[in-house]
């Protein structure tokens, strides 16, 4: 008879770990619309402002360098163009105080949310673009701590190496043209929520006012204060991101692709940083 209950209990705790586990939502990261949501840690919904169209999105593994052994991290990106972004700069502050781009001007946005593939592993702290950089501070936006940074992005390929490209997403973009051939000023914003195991990188870019090139020596030395000004006020309105995602999110976000053909996934890898092997400083 006690054997017979004992079935009978563990019969009970299999059922209830199924019917725990149906009514589990999945956990799924890509986009709705043009936003992209996280049901995952941490949830999250990154929303550029209207003007910005997706132009990809997608999903793939990528190998950063890391203090020692051979790390593995996932990548999920989104990528936005946006025609004169006057309009959805306008909206998102509901006043004229922020200043607006020149006319006919194009603008840029990415996200990137990538985490590591084993608990052993961790993103580096120091979150410093490649670039140099100018005026760097720490916010919230959101429900997330970041560290912002202001750099010139050169377009091309990484010195030394003409075959690694320095932007990993610049072939995903459908606004290609002249403007953005002298290079990108870049407003970057970083967090590393989940304990360092995930990094999420933020990016509003422009093309370089004409009169200036990536290709000048030091050229972000060069760029006026009011202009730096300006340009970081237009990139903290582009975006939006809340916490609290939709409650049928997961069912309704689009599968994400992987990266076309001729991505790199080692630019991805240098875009990201270093990885640290837990214990390690």
């Amino acid at each position: 008879m006690l054997k017979i209950a004992g079935i009978l209990v563990v019969l009970a705790v299999i059922a209830f770990c199924l019917l725990a586990a149906c009514g589990t939502k999945p956990l799924r990261r890509g986009l709705i619309a043009s936003s992209f949501v996280s049901t995952a840690r941490p949830t999250l919904v990154f929303t550029p402002v209207s003007g910005f169209k997706p132009d990809a999105s997608g999903l793939t593994d990528v190998s950063p360098e890391a203090d020692k052994g051979f790390p593995s991290a996932r990548a999920w990106y989104a990528v936005y163009s946006g025609g004169n972004a006057n309009a959805a700069v306008l909206e998102a502050t509901e006043s004229e105080a922020v200043p607006l781009p020149l006319p006919g001007e194009r603008a840029r946005l990415v996200f990137l949310l990538s985490e590591v593939t084993h608990e052993t592993w961790k993103w580096d702290m120091d979150v410093r673009p490649a670039s140099p950089s100018l005026r760097a501070f720490s916010d919230s936006i959101g429900p997330l701590n970041f560290e912002e940074a202001t750099f010139v992005l050169s377009p091309g390929f990484q010195a030394g190496d003409p075959r690694l490209p320095i932007d990993p997403f610049d072939g995903l973009f459908t606004d290609p043209g002249q403007p953005w051939r002298r290079g990108s000023l870049v407003r970057r914003y970083t967090a590393l929520p989940e304990i360092q195991r995930v990094k999420i990188i933020i990016e509003y870019r422009e093309p370089l006012p004409a009169g200036f090139d990536a290709a000048t020596p030091d050229v972000q030395d060069f760029l006026p204060l009011d202009m730096l000004l300006a340009f970081e006020r237009r990139a903290h309105a582009a975006f939006t991101l809340a916490g609290a995602v939709p409650d049928n999110a997961a069912e309704t976000i689009q599968t994400p692709l992987s990266p076309p053909e001729g991505f790199s996934r080692r630019a991805l890898g240098a875009m990201l940083g270093l990885l640290r092997s837990l214990g390690e400083s």
